[in-house]
């Protein structure tokens, strides 16, 4: 019974020894449950429980138990699933032979009591859930408060539903993708020739696109084939880098490219294809995964991050004008174990899902600036963003007219006709010049700016004036 009596406390046994540790880590979480929407209702009644004085019992109930949800008949279930896939007795003793122990690097004991349920489930295949998550859907029809566009977004695509296909709305990246699309369609002028990928299931969610018009570009090596009939590209998008390759093929007013280009063995030549195949003035709706399941359609080979999104596409002749990401850390986290859509707390959902991203290309990595010798300086500091322009400027601005104060105030100090007017002035400019740095690195308006600068000079020029007459006598 020793696995049994570990894993229990993973799930919710109090020993004498964790007890107040526990009891203090769920007080945090009550602290900041709002900003980590965690259901906050949840905790206060958690809090509410009996904690203090609490003994193990063979009941196995307590603090953790409140929190998931664990009834007494629930985790008399738990103890059976943990003698089933604890398999023989050298497995029980390899995953339970310790007392569960905080590590230096954690800061709860709740982290290496998750550390251990995690090691264990994946031992016994319990994790990941489910393939992608799939079938793990919002059920929409137990929610009263749903955001519509999150609602919406559940609606769309094949399987939709509670228990949706795997490429259907259950899954975390689908439902955004949904989502991302139903927002960005309003840019999309009536009238539209569009092209989806596969299909035109996406395409189909875009009023300005004319279905009687609409086209799907199928993956196919070799020669391009344009099938008139069926209104499909068979092609490579990589080997559309050449005009001539597409001298056949129609030119269109929206593509919308969905995880792709994880795909495409030459990115660089296949943002190029995109950009070949749109009309003037075209868009593209463009997503590409950078945390995913490997997965070979017929395979594959990358991952992006946002920095690098961009600038394949931009380098292919495109202009990005809105970047989205998908999700956060608990989100992507539980994307790669398994979670579907449904096992997200909504407001994290609703807040996180599908974010608009503002930051500068590169602003990650050194604001996107490259140390070229060959470069001019005011092209690199052009390159920056503005408030981080302010703070060099002003840099540079203090080895301006501050150089002249060095030495006057040493002179000054030196001088045996100088005194209390002459330190007031000197304190004055100090003062004014601090001012001054402060204003210009954080709001930077030119005309208090101007004044700070105006005043600070009149007091300097005084000083100096003040400091030659001594300095003569």
């Amino acid at each position: 019974m020793l696995l049994s009596n570990i894993i229990c406390f993973v799930l919710g046994w109090l020993t004498c020894v964790a007890h107040e540790q526990l009891y203090e880590q769920f007080e945090n979480l009550g602290s900041t449950a709002e900003d980590d929407f965690i259901d906050v209702r949840h905790l206060q009644a958690l809090k509410a429980e009996p904690f203090r004085g609490l003994a193990a019992t063979e009941e196995c109930r307590g603090a953790l138990d409140a929190l998931l949800g664990i009834s007494p008949a629930v985790a008399q279930t738990i103890h059976a699933e943990i003698d089933r896939y604890s398999g023989d007795h050298q497995n029980r003793a390899l995953w339970a032979g310790t007392e569960l122990s905080r590590h230096y690097k954690s800061k709860t004991f709740l982290q290496d009591a998750f550390v251990r349920l995690h090691n264990f489930l994946f031992a016994a295949k319990l994790l990941p859930l489910v393939e992608w998550g799939k079938g793990r859907g919002i059920d929409i029809s137990s929610r009263s408060a749903l955001a519509p566009w999150l609602l919406n977004a559940t609606k769309v695509g094949r399987g939709t539903g509670y228990a949706g296909y795997h490429a259907g709305p259950s899954v975390i990246s689908r439902l955004a993708i949904n989502a991302y699309v139903l927002a960005e369609r309003v840019h999309i002028a009536p009238g539209s020739v569009c092209l989806g990928w596969d299909s035109t299931e996406f395409v189909d969610l875009v009023p300005g696109c004319v279905r009687e018009q609409s086209w799907a570009l199928v993956f196919k090596n070799g020669k391009v084939k344009v099938d008139v009939a069926q209104r499909k590209v068979h092609a490579d998008i990589a080997s559309l880098v050449d005009a001539s390759a597409v001298s056949s093929v129609p030119r269109f007013d929206l593509i919308i490219c969905q995880e792709v280009f994880e795909h495409v063995r030459r990115p660089a030549d296949g943002a190029k294809g995109l950009y070949n195949l749109l009309r003037s003035g075209g868009r593209v709706l463009f997503t590409v995964p950078f945390n995913s399941h490997f997965h070979l359609i017929p395979t594959d080979f990358f991952r992006y991050s946002l920095d690098g999104a961009r600038s394949l596409l931009a380098d292919a002749g495109l202009t990005v004008e809105r970047t989205y990401k998908i999700g956060n850390s608990a989100i992507a986290s539980g994307f790669m174990l398994g979670f579907g859509a449904g096992d997200f707390n909504i407001e994290l959902m609703e807040h996180k899902l599908l974010q608009p991203v503002t930051e500068p290309v590169g602003s990650s990595q050194r604001q996107g600036l490259k140390l070229d010798p060959a470069v001019p300086p005011k092209d690199l500091m052009a390159a920056l963003p503005a408030n981080v322009r302010w703070k060099a400027d002003n840099y540079n601005h203090l080895w301006e007219q501050p150089t002249i104060f060095y030495p006057i105030v040493i002179i000054a100090a030196l001088l045996p006709g100088t005194g209390a007017a002459d330190l007031g002035l000197a304190w004055a400019f100090v003062a004014l010049r601090v001012a001054h740095s402060v204003w210009q690195a954080t709001i930077n308006a030119i005309e208090v700016r101007f004044v700070l600068f105006a005043l600070s000079s009149l007091v300097l020029l005084a000083l100096v004036v003040r400091t030659w007459v001594a300095l003569l006598a």
